[in-house]
């Protein structure tokens, strides 16, 4: 029996209460929780509470996770060693490398789960979304153990519903796979989009009625000692309730300045567009088309009865924009976030705008070493490492040779300073005297002084004489 890939299914299809009425077991996830999990999503998306047409998202949520996941992801070099098991196990799992940015994504957005799945010609993983799982069971570490997947099709006027539920088992070492099948018919609202009730999951069918469900039966998996499903987390030091075991977004502590930057953005929208130069002129400087219209008129030109001698000249009306004040405000407002979010100053704000000192950018580079090096080793490492325990399960499914085998990491954590970021500071430094152009060198070219200094003093004669 092999274990199907599943896409598709979103928490909005269905709700807390029927999972709860379905399987006779409480939800593990609050409902404050899921609708902080909504509220995420949605600013993930740019549709803040407070962005409106008026007030448009910068995106710097979408721009944190961007940063995070791409610098820890970026240049990882990783494989599994050992026997001929190892050397299979290795070539599947070298195919999930290649969507490890996008897991990593998901992770700063709060947690993601790993589904690996086998087909008859290899192995696979889906990457669930929160809102494509509900959680029922955690044990005392806070591992989940039972958790419910799901897939929609609409089709023919009905919604096929399919619950997936995965239920480990630490004392008999067990993991149960269970399938549930639904069908509702799906109506339109006023606007032609479909309307769903989401407690109600429809009548219960045959899967044989779904030509993409018909080959699934329930099944379970022997002799495992972990689940074969992978949570991944992004722990935080923030509580929002108790027992907290959902993970919460890298910008979780930086949503306030979120909305402060999209408020601030508009408002400098409408502070330019409103002070924008206005030409006041007589409307006879104008000629009329046989329809009475302006001919050539520009769009900052507001025109006035020429009659008026007091008024028959043009007059410019250009009123002081506040534009350094503005941009400022902005800086700082960016940097309070970067700072919230483990970022180094100058990924997302101007490090022009601001002097800092040689110590301020020691810090500040630490931090974002320090963010980096977190998601790589203690997050994503240590999910990676389950994932490939449970390639090696799947391995067994398929009959595959037994055989040791060990996985290898090797983090390229330089890929968390942007050097050009870095470069642009260390030039600035040169130039007030804090290092000199040999320590520069010597950085360029990451080797030591000595070896910095081969032929340095020959180019500076060189270039300049």
């Amino acid at each position: 029996m092999f274990i199907q890939k599943f896409i598709g299914w979103v928490k909005g299809m269905i709700s807390k209460k029927s999972i709860e009425t379905v399987y006779g077991i409480k939800v593990a996830i609050s409902d404050e929780m899921l609708a902080n999990q909504l509220r995420f999503r949605q600013i993930l998306k740019g549709k803040g509470y407070w962005n409106t047409p008026e007030v448009p998202s910068l995106f710097l949520a979408n721009s944190a996770n961007s940063e995070i996941s791409s610098r820890a992801a970026l240049g990882l070099v990783s494989n599994v060693e050992g026997s001929q098991r190892a050397l299979y196990i290795d070539e599947q799992y070298q195919k999930f490398l290649k969507e490890l940015n996008n897991v990593c994504f998901e992770v700063c957005n709060g947690e993601v789960i790993l589904k690996p799945y086998a087909t008859p010609t290899g192995l696979g993983v889906t990457v669930s979304k929160t809102e494509c799982y509900f959680p029922l069971e955690y044990n005392s570490d806070g591992d989940l153990i039972d958790v419910v997947f799901g897939d929609n099709i609409q089709r023919d006027g009905y919604i096929y519903r399919l619950l997936e539920r995965h239920t480990f088992n630490a004392e008999t070492q067990t993991q149960e796979i269970t399938f549930k099948g639904y069908r509702i018919k799906s109506n339109s609202d006023s606007f032609g989009q479909t309307a769903i009730d989401v407690n109600n999951l429809g009548s219960p069918i045959d899967l044989t009625t779904v030509p993409e469900w018909a080959d699934l039966q329930d099944f379970t998996i022997n002799n495992i000692e972990r689940s074969l499903f992978v949570l991944i987390r992004n722990e935080s030091d923030v509580e929002i309730e108790s027992p907290q075991r959902q993970g919460l977004p890298v910008w979780f502590k930086g949503i306030e300045l979120i909305r402060k930057a999209d408020s601030h953005e508009a408002r400098t929208d409408k502070e330019f567009r409103s002070a924008e130069s206005i030409l006041y002129t007589p409307i006879d400087h104008f000629k009329k088309d046989k329809d009475g219209n302006l001919i050539g008129k520009p769009d900052h030109v507001v025109t006035f009865d020429g009659t008026n001698k007091e008024r028959d000249k043009a007059e410019l009306f250009a009123p002081e924009q506040r534009i350094i004040q503005l941009d400022k405000r902005m800086n700082g407002i960016l940097r309070r976030f970067e700072f919230a979010c483990g970022l180094s100053y100058g990924i997302i704000s101007d490090n022009n705008m601001v002097e800092r000192t040689a110590e301020e950018f020691r810090a500040s580079k630490e931090r974002l070493m320090t963010t980096i090096s977190t998601m790589q080793k203690d997050i994503l490492q240590v999910g990676i490492e389950h994932l490939i325990d449970s390639f090696n399960v799947l391995a067994d499914l398929q009959g595959i040779p037994s055989g040791e085998y060990t996985s290898i990491f090797e983090w390229n954590e330089s890929y968390a300073i942007d050097r050009k970021q870095e470069a642009e500071e260390r030039l600035r430094w040169q130039a007030a005297g804090v290092i000199t152009p040999l320590e520069n060198r010597a950085w360029y070219l990451e080797t030591d002084l000595e070896t910095a200094a081969e032929g340095f003093q020959e180019e500076l004669e060189s270039e300049y004489g």
